[in-house]
């Protein structure tokens, strides 16, 4: 665990000299859904019920809304600043060429800590779409049902508002056939055979038990929301880049289908293996478009 520094500015809070922190890497690698770009390295989000504005310049980050203790309190922990990014990447580069690159290219991606809810709904909603339209969709469905926080802006209802939406709906909020299963995951909490704040204190293995008797989980989704939401690190969700950036580079190019894949990267990477995940994600998006088959 590191020490960060961060005092008060006026009405917000600037972080000063903090590692492996870019907010533009951060945002836009897939991991998070709820926010808007205002600027260049200057963005909206919303999370946690409240809405932030991040502003990078070099090396100092300004938040605003806030003060010191809610920035102790929430944001220190959601964009996980007591992390040593130095040292997982350093642990990650050791004797592997193509991981140093990709954590050199992606170097200020940080892993989020997100709500568990949201996380399950928003990767349920994530599938089979680009980025764009699952921000769209996500800002409909908490337009339609999330309390507001100012500003035309809306926090994510949790099932409790949910629970009068049907199936139809969902439709309305153009989720496609994804509306069956935001239906099942809230019907899922609401009866009460699903809670996804009690399972956090088991192992990785039961976790992902569970979020995949939710319909619609599947292991990619049920392994974002461990990444993302329970903070278990060692997940490596596999979609269409992830499977195209390890055969390219770890196969050479040869078939291997997801199992083959999620083996590789508990053995390959371990502990490390949600660090690993993003900073490859991000590499073949932005960096290997025409070049990873």
């Amino acid at each position: 665990m590191i020490t960060i520094v961060y005092a008060q500015t006026g009405a917000g809070v600037t972080l000063t000299d903090c590692d492996s922190f870019d907010i533009m890497q951060t945002l836009e690698c897939g991991q998070c859904f709820r926010f808007k770009k205002l600027g260049e390295y200057d963005y909206m989000i919303v999370a946690h019920n409240k809405a932030l504005r991040v502003t990078q310049r070099g090396n100092e980050i300004f938040f605003s809304p806030c003060d010191t203790e809610e920035f102790a309190h929430i944001w220190a922990y959601y964009f996980d600043l007591h992390t040593d990014y130095a040292a997982i990447k350093a642990a990650l580069a050791a004797n592997d060429d193509i991981m140093r690159e990709a954590a050199d290219y992606g170097g200020g991606i940080r892993l989020l800590n997100q709500d568990k809810w949201e996380a399950l709904i928003s990767f349920i909603i994530s599938q089979q779409k680009q980025i764009p339209m699952i921000q769209q969709t996500v800002e409909r469905l908490c337009a339609a049902y999330g309390q507001s926080i100012g500003d035309g802006l809306y926090a994510f209802p949790g099932p409790d508002l949910l629970a009068d939406a049907s199936v139809e709906d969902f439709l309305r909020l153009k989720t496609s056939y994804r509306a069956a299963y935001l239906y099942d995951a809230v019907r899922c909490v609401i009866n009460k055979t699903f809670d996804p704040d009690a399972i956090g204190g088991y192992d990785t293995a039961y976790i992902r038990a569970q979020l995949m008797r939710v319909k619609g989980v599947g292991p990619k989704v049920a392994n974002c929301v461990l990444l993302f939401a329970y903070g278990r690190r060692e997940a490596f969700p596999v979609d269409v880049w992830i499977a195209r950036a390890v055969r390219h580079f770890y196969f050479n190019g040869e078939p291997a289908d997801a199992d083959e894949l999620q083996r590789f990267a508990e053995e390959k990477f371990g502990p490390y293996g949600g660090y690993a995940q993003q900073y490859l994600f991000y590499y073949a998006r932005n960096f290997l478009k025409t070049s990873v088959n």
